[in-house]
């Protein structure tokens, strides 16, 4: 019997969740109404029980069946994939691992529709999941790599396989503190934010959906199953995408206010929004907003009831309602405690969160990347776009990050408001007196051209600020002054001239917060300047003036956005310049000023924008101009009209500003060629670059603001180079960058930007040659930036040491132990006296450990280097879940191995039990993977041998045969498998199992000859082992010929030893 249509729909709202989720979501649908749940779970059942539409008779249901079911067993073929295993399912399809080995070999996630389930609806979702993954190519959501049908119809796709786990779990089993989620989240909105501007929405976003896997030490978020996605501004596909009738799609805890409601209103990429409002929430908390437990409980209407119209609770609020021991766990999982927490938690983190969860989607964050911008601005100290709407808290921001400011500006700011109070007092008590009205506005005008001169000296060529930073107070004089020039401005808008000091006020305001690098109160100084210059020129429309000022800002902003990574809205700006500045050209084709303002906008466009062909067509465009001839705009502007703002501040050589403009410009087109693989057409581009910039340095030798800019074209250039396989050609990069900044730096001591470019550079050149066994040339490199660096007290924590340890292994490779091992343990005391074995350089404190260790037991320093292998050990132990498993290991296998060759063979039995169990613990097994399959065998392997020399003959030949099990599968033809093989028919002998050892000794003897040439020298001795074994056997059962023979063999092995 067909089930009635509100069933129906509710039924394949249930297929839509996954398996382990679906009791939760039917005890919230079905709430008392146990005859529903019955008949659901009854239709469940027989729909995994692969029954086919639910409408169908069994005897359709047994031939379609019996079609379908081949494509979608463990161990069949779909297309060029062999189905390895099923890894998840859903209400559309069925995820297999499976194989591929044709064109390329590679294993890779299958998702079948699942079988039964060939509905109009479906297969239309399907498409749009289909078409909507090929759509995107980001690094954080799975790679869509193939698609096709099986032979029985049903569509399916290959995605890359994402071997990670959620990412709520990620980040408690590896206790990520609130800073390292906070950076795992950003990628994960970046990576939504990719998919919304291709037109796609999730709807399902939750920590099941977000995978978290490591790319050498790096953890990689992975968005994944697309399964219920939506076309945000186009048709995917020409089937039906509409939702079946009140059916919801999502998960309940992780569903936005206006999925729940099922009305007519239009789920936009907001929902996406709200969703990941719920997953950071949970990152911060460890709770969902709404309890799982009382949406649970809840009927259906009910759960919708609560996300559509309750208020979750702030996460902070959230903190402090946990129960003791839930809040303790939640705190330790963050590498803090409960008061911690909720302080962290407290204010921005609140406001955040509660932004993207608002119930009004129009008071959400527009988009996912608004939400990682606030996120960035608060983990860059930043003010935070959703905090409330307070002033004051935007200047306590910006004045506790900036505390100098020149004196300059403040009489600039006195100056004005001078003028402006001067004005004010004229306006109100000289109404009747026409004469003093003129004198006094005379007045005020020529104090407010004295104040705006004034900012305008705060400005030296290149943009630079010339003061110090400004304290706050002076940032409160700012505020003061511009809100009293804000006042004035509309008291009397009326006036042009006053609308043009506003706007250049405006301007120039934001231009000094940007260099302060509060980008967001730029923004909004920028914003309020375009709307003065778009008034003026709407009321004097034959003006140019006012429109290339309003290009100048639009450029500005542009860069404003470029600089808070919110690139979308970068490039609509530099656009709207473009445009602008376009027209302007069509109108007056020979305006030279016009002309510069093309070209620089088209560069300015380029540097933002994401299309690589667009954008090097817009670079070549403005190297054109630049290599021209004409005349750039720092030429024009002394004979331009005084109310220009022009784009560059002060008077710099017009020959000198476009060779910087040419080589900014090759450095982008270099980019470009890279991010499209032409690596050599990048070398050229750089190339280019980097010799403009050094005949530049050499009229302006002192300039940080060229030095910054020769240190990206040599870095970029090295970089080039390394991929290209020339290290050679990329190390002499890095030296010569070394060189500039040392002598840069020696000309300006007092920088200490300089001074860090020149440690910096000379550590990785170092390291480099170093790399290139160009010992003495390294050493010397990384010597002076240890020498600079400890001369640089507000050098980064983790600088010092990482030198060190660099110049530390190049002394060891230049027989300087002893000088190696004091770096080693400088580094080793410095790691744990700032962050002990905790923070987020904790591989730098290992590092130092284990080089420290090492180097100690080289020099034969054996005490002290168990003692720190000892210490490391025990911090393992006592925080077990702090640390992952493959750490724990190493130590331990590292530990055993110094006792043993110190001859501590109890201590050494003892420990290495301890590594062999661990291998055989599940998290071990989890965590090491392919390692373990080297690693384990090794181990059992050495400790066999002690055991043999023990004449613990049994337990010997349990881990010999355990060993040869292991490497039969992951070494069959190692030689190292034949040396155990040779073992254990010793074993066998001692045991007086005469046939097993002869046939075991026999085999490993072979195995090894045949093999010979893959021995280690230093294992040779192996070999000569193995005929020693035969030697014996045959002598203790009286074969005296065998064993004659086998004497032979033994003295010719070894004279060949020492041959070779």
């Amino acid at each position: 019997m067909a089930l009635e249509r509100n069933e129906a729909d509710l039924f394949a709202a249930v297929l839509d969740v996954t398996e382990s989720e679906r009791p939760e979501f039917l005890q919230q649908a079905c709430g008392d109404d146990l005859e529903l749940r019955a008949r659901l779970d009854r239709y469940l059942r027989a729909h995994q029980a692969d029954n086919g539409p639910l409408d169908a008779s069994p005897a359709d249901i047994t031939s379609v069946m019996n079609d379908l079911i081949a494509d979608c067993r463990v161990g069949s073929r779909v297309g060029p994939y062999k189905l390895l295993e099923q890894i998840g399912t859903g209400g559309m399809g069925v995820v297999f691992m499976a194989e591929q080995r044709e064109p390329v070999k590679r294993t890779v996630a299958l998702k079948i529709i699942k079988p039964g389930m060939d509905t109009q609806q479906v297969i239309a979702r399907f498409e749009a999941e289909r078409q909507a993954l090929a759509l995107m190519n980001h690094p954080n959501i799975a790679k869509v790599l193939d698609v096709g049908t099986t032979d029985s119809g049903l569509p399916y796709f290959a995605m890359e396989l994402v071997k990670g786990i959620p990412v709520t779990d990620y980040c408690d089993e590896h206790r990520l503190d609130t800073r390292q989620r906070l950076e795992l989240f950003v990628q994960i909105c970046r990576a939504v934010q990719h998919a919304h501007l291709k037109g796609v929405i999730h709807r399902d976003l939750k920590p099941s959906n977000v995978l978290v896997e490591l790319h050498d030490v790096h953890p990689v978020p992975k968005v994944i199953d697309f399964g219920v996605a939506k076309a945000a501004h186009q048709s995917l596909t020409d089937r039906s995408l509409h939702t079946g009738f009140s059916q919801m799609i999502g998960t309940p805890a992780y569903m936005s206010p206006e999925q729940a409601q099922l009305s007519g209103l239009d789920v936009d990429t907001r929902s996406d929004v709200y969703s990941l409002g719920v997953i950071l929430y949970e990152l911060l908390t460890g709770e969902t907003p709404f309890d799982r437990e009382t949406l649970r409980q809840a009927g259906f209407d009910e759960m919708r009831r609560m996300i559509r119209e309750d208020e979750p609770p702030r996460p902070s609020h959230k903190i402090s309602t946990l129960v003791a021991e839930n809040a303790t766990t939640v705190a330790t999982r963050r590498m803090t405690d409960r008061r911690g927490l909720k302080a962290a938690v407290r204010n921005e983190l609140d406001w955040i969160v509660m932004k993207a969860l608002e119930k009004d989607r129009t008071r959400r964050y527009e988009s996912a990347s608004a939400v990682a911008v606030d996120v960035r601005r608060y983990l860059d100290g930043d003010a935070v776009q959703a905090c409330p709407p307070s002033k004051l808290y935007r200047l306590k921001k910006t004045v506790y990050r900036h505390r100098t400011i020149t004196l300059a500006f403040s009489i600039a700011m006195l100056g004005m408001l001078a003028g402006l109070a001067y004005a004010s007092v004229a306006a109100v008590y000289a109404k009747d007196a026409q004469a003093l009205a003129e004198l006094e506005r005379a007045r005020a005008e020529s104090n407010l051209t004295i104040a705006l001169a004034a900012l305008d000296e705060l400005y030296i060529p290149g943009g630079v600020f010339a003061g110090e930073e400004p304290s706050a107070d002076r940032q409160r004089q700012i505020k003061r002054g511009i809100a009293f020039y804000e006042a004035f401005a509309k008291n009397n808008s009326s006036q042009n001239a006053t609308h043009w000091e506003a706007g250049k006020a405006y301007y120039r305001v934001g231009q000094l917060f940007s260099i302060l690098h509060d980008e967001l109160t730029a923004e909004q100084y920028m914003l309020k300047a375009l709307e003065h210059f778009e008034h003026l020129e709407s009321v004097q429309p034959t003006e140019i003036i006012w429109r290339l000022n309003r290009i100048v800002v639009l450029e500005n902003l542009g860069w404003r956005y470029n600089y808070q990574h919110r690139m979308e809205e970068a490039v609509a700006y530099q656009q709207r310049a473009v445009r602008l500045a376009e027209e302007l050209q069509r109108q007056y084709p020979a305006d030279d000023l016009i002309l510069a303002a093309v070209a620089r906008t088209k560069k300015s466009l380029a540097f933002c924008w994401n299309d690589p062909q667009k954008a090097e067509q817009m670079l070549n465009d403005a190297l054109a101009f630049y290599t021209s001839g004409r005349k750039i705009e720092s030429r024009l502007i002394q004979t331009a009209d005084p109310r220009y703002l022009s784009f560059y501040e002060g008077e710099g050589d017009p020959e000198d500003e476009t060779a910087l403009a040419c080589a900014s410009i090759y450095i982008g087109i270099g980019h470009h060629h890279v991010g499209s693989q032409q690596l050599l057409l990048a070398v050229t581009d750089y190339q280019k670059a980097k010799e403009i910039l050094r005949e530049l340095m050499k009229k302006s030798p002192e300039s940080a603001s060229l030095g910054n800019r020769i240190l990206l074209a040599f870095t970029r250039l090295s970089t080039v180079h390394e991929q290209l396989g020339n290290n050679v050609e990329a190390t002499n990069e890095l030296e010569a960058a070394a060189e500039l900044f040392e002598t840069l730096h020696s000309q300006n001591p007092q920088s200490i930007d300089l001074a860090q470019k020149s440690i910096w550079t000379a550590n990785s050149a170092g390291q480099k040659l170093i790399q290139l066994h160009e010992l003495d040339r390294g050493r010397v490199l990384l010597e002076r930036a240890l020498n600079e660096s400890s001369q640089l007290p507000s050098l980064d924590e983790n600088a010092l040491p990482t030198i060190q340890l660099n110049l530390g292994h190049a002394y060891q490779q230049l027989d300087r132990t002893s000088e190696a091992i004091e770096l080693f343990r400088a580094a080793y005391s410095q790691r744990l006296l700032v962050n002990g074995w905790n923070g987020p350089a904790l591989a730098l404190t290992f590092e130092a450990s284990r080089s420290l260790s090492r180097a100690l037991y080289l020099a034969g320093q054996y005490a002290e280097s168990l003692e720190v292998i000892q210490q490391e050990i025990d911090e393992l132990r006592e925080n077990p879940d702090q640390f992952s498993p493959s750490e724990t290991q190493h130590a331990l296998l590292r530990y055993a191995s110094t006792l043993l060759d110190v001859g501590k063979h109890e201590e050494y039995m003892v420990v290495i039990r301890e590594a062999i169990e661990n291998f055989r613990d599940k998290r071990f097994v989890e965590d090491m993977k392919e390692e373990r399959a080297i690693l384990f065998p090794n181990v059992l392997a050495n400790y066999a041998r002690q055991l043999l020399k023990a004449d613990q003959v049994s337990e010997a030949i349990t881990c010999l045969e355990e060993c040869v099990a292991q490497r039969q599968v992951h070494a069959a033809e190692h030689w190292s498998l034949f040396d155990a093989t040779s073992m254990l028919g010793e074993g066998y002998h001692r045991q007086a199992k005469i046939e097993e050892a002869r046939v075991a000794l026999t085999e490993g003897f072979e195995g090894m000859l045949a093999r010979r040439a893959s021995i280690p020298p230093e294992r040779f001795a192996r070999l000569v082992d193995g005929a020693m074994r035969l030697k014996q056997f045959h002598e203790s059962i009286g074969e005296l010929d065998q064993a004659e023979h086998w004497q032979a063999k033994i003295e010719a092995l070894q004279v060949s030893d020492k041959s070779e």
